[in-house]
């Protein structure tokens, strides 16, 4: 068997933070942003982009289908010309969900894209059936195959289309293919969340016309062609913001969360005031200040689209649940399978029961073990859960929080928190 090098953090708890952290660019912003630099013609500039592998994966794709590519510490230059190739390859869309983003950009410039169907963390099915009816409203030919799928434009044109269900990526992909296809087009029922906003105001800089982001129905006169150099400064990470206000909620810390838009968190900032801690926000910061015990006024957590609770910040949240002096349920109603974290947290003695799409977590003493992160968000929960657990716990699997948490160690260190490194042969 192939031998290779996986990435490990060891943390001897319990930890207390204290301290200021900032907060980079959201991964979730940037991404469909750089999927979308390939509708225009033109130099396009990036800043605040955040330094984490799904990014380099997106930036070898797009380098690769024939954009020129330069990146300087948080900053990314596109240099996007008339022709780019069709060809994606296969084993970098497995690997990144997100790379389905790519057919709403390339399909009006290259006329048909072959796309392996997209992998990503193991969290549930994620269907792509409202991309694919997105992409036949607009016109498109679309043949399925074994795991690719191929989609042919013919004659595009506007369109007018309502998603059967909200989908984020989903909404991206019609507002980038609307963008290109000359018209005016109107989707209904898209997602509202702040990283879509962002994608129309940095398509509005091609010279779209975009009214209703961040509201259920969207209008869009698109233009067949568009050519300009264009500047964009991404949004800050809400979901990284989030799980680093629970760090600081789950070991009775006192934090400034510095960069950040709290307006995107009401929903996870409303609901730890309900379990008791203290929370402060302006413009752009947020202050907690965590208890060593809570007297919770929380029976239930439910996730739900934006501008509900964050499936995002389901997982991190367990982690806090467990310090909570009452049981505390949690529902999950976007995605099937991701409970997976409570798995290994039942490793460090979480006291939970699961029923379906609901769990119900019981206060418990958690100590230190060996964990293994199966997505994302778990091996977030997994750090919090180390940082409160007794004892020493070794978190492996660490690519899955280098997706998505730009310099974990640093800004733990920040809050005085410390992590150690390792890399481990598998």
């Amino acid at each position: 068997m192939k031998k290779f090098i996986d990435d490990s953090i060891v943390i001897e708890g319990p930890q207390i933070s204290k301290g200021t952290v900032r907060i980079g660019g959201a991964k979730n912003s940037a991404l469909p942003i750089i999927a979308a630099s390939l509708i225009n013609i033109g130099k396009v500039k990036l800043t605040n982009i955040p330094w984490v592998s799904d990014i380099d994966l997106l930036l070898q794709i797009v380098s690769e289908l024939g954009v020129g590519v330069f990146r300087e510490n948080n900053i990314v230059h596109l240099s996007v010309g008339d022709s780019l190739e069709s060809f994606i390859n296969p084993d970098h869309v497995r690997r990144m969900r997100a790379s389905i983003l790519l057919v709403g950009a390339l399909l009006p410039r290259v006329g048909k894209v072959n796309i392996a169907k997209p992998g990503g963390c193991s969290i549930g099915v994620r269907p792509i059936d409202q991309h694919l009816k997105v992409f036949a409203s607009f016109g498109a030919e679309i043949e399925e195959k074994n795991d690719f799928i191929k989609v042919e434009a013919r004659k595009l044109q506007p369109t007018n289309f309502s998603f059967n269900v909200k989908t984020v990526t989903g909404t991206e992909n019609a507002l980038m293919l609307a963008s290109s296809v000359k018209g005016k087009s109107l989707l209904l029922n898209c997602a509202q969340e702040p990283e879509i906003v962002d994608l129309a105001s940095f398509l509005k800089k091609m010279g779209v016309k975009i009214k209703g982001a961040g509201s259920p129905v969207i209008e869009v006169e698109g233009s067949a062609l568009l050519s300009n150099d264009i500047t964009h400064s991404v949004i800050p990470d809400r979901i990284e913001a989030g799980t680093y206000v629970i760090v600081a909620a789950a070991t009775g810390g006192e934090v400034t969360v510095l960069d950040c838009i709290p307006e995107h968190l009401r929903s996870l900032i409303y609901t730890l005031r309900k379990v008791g801690v203290e929370i402060e926000t302006t413009a752009n910061t947020i202050f907690i200040r965590g208890k060593e015990r809570y007297n919770s006024q929380l029976n239930c957590v439910k996730t739900s689209p934006y501008p509900g609770f964050p499936t995002d910040l389901q997982a991190q949240f367990c982690a806090l649940a467990t310090k909570l002096d009452k049981p505390t349920t949690v529902v999950e109603t976007i995605f099937e399978n991701r409970f997976q974290h409570l798995k290994e947290m039942k490793k460090m003695g979480a006291n939970f029961l699961i029923e379906g799409s609901k769990a119900v977590i019981y206060p418990s003493l958690l100590l230190g073990a060996k964990v293994a992160a199966s997505d994302l968000r778990a091996s977030a929960s997994l750090v919090i859960s180390a940082l409160i657990a007794h004892g020493t716990t070794t978190i492996t699997n660490l690519h899955h929080l280098r997706r998505g948490y730009e310099k974990l160690e640093e800004k733990l260190a920040s809050l005085g928190v410390e992590v150690h490194s390792e890399s481990l042969i598998k």
